[in-house]
């Protein structure tokens, strides 16, 4: 009997730090968006560290890092085989979006871009990988939903994509209680078109 009791005490405690953050609405948003497959499990999608290696673009204080790459061991990280160039500022990679608030000002966005050219032509980087996360502190003053985060990454991509032609980027996104998913562009473009005027 004790031993249900605290089972049922870990199971509601897991739940309510899996929702720590986000809002009823958004819970329901992402449920919607990983039964439509907008958001995926990340390991279908693993980016190749050993290959010409990864620029990742990340929140500061995100530590969903592991499940996007094939070959991320902490052991492989601490002796710096894999090729990980970090650019890690507060709100990732959600400054890189063109109508980001985030990057009004301080410009990091152009920051990002030039470090990710440099990464490209100095150690051929050819991929970046976009990790975001909800909720992210970066975003309070603006009450961003867990479908802006998600608008901006995309946005990301595609400015990414634009700017260093060439350039191949993956969006991932860390939630609460420590999944990360990988976030289809394509499949999130038709779900917005599914959605209307409303989203």
């Amino acid at each position: 009997m004790a031993a249900l009791l605290l089972q049922e005490i870990a199971t509601r405690k897991a739940t309510e730090d899996a929702m720590q953050g986000l809002t009823e609405t958004d819970l329901k948003s992402g449920q919607n968006l990983i039964d439509s497959m907008v958001l995926d499990k990340p390991d279908v999608h693993a980016l190749d560290v050993d290959a010409q290696g990864v620029v990742l673009v990340t929140c500061g204080i995100c530590q969903r890092i592991g499940p996007i790459f094939k070959n991320y061991t902490q052991t492989s990280l601490l002796n710096l085989n894999p090729h990980i160039i970090t650019i890690a500022l507060n709100g990732g990679a959600l400054l890189l979006a063109n109508d980001s608030p985030l990057s009004r000002g301080l410009r990091e966005d152009r920051v990002i871009i030039e470090h990710i050219r440099q990464a490209s032509r100095g150690n051929g980087m050819k991929t970046a990988a976009l990790l975001a996360h909800a909720p992210c502190a970066a975003t309070e003053p603006y009450r961003f939903s867990l479908l802006k985060v998600i608008d901006l990454l995309v946005k990301a991509k595609a400015r990414l994509k634009w700017e260093l032609v060439g350039m191949k980027a993956a969006c991932f996104l860390g939630m609460p209680g420590g999944n990360t998913y990988f976030v289809s562009q394509k499949k999130w473009d038709a779900w917005v078109a599914s959605q209307g005027p409303a989203l």
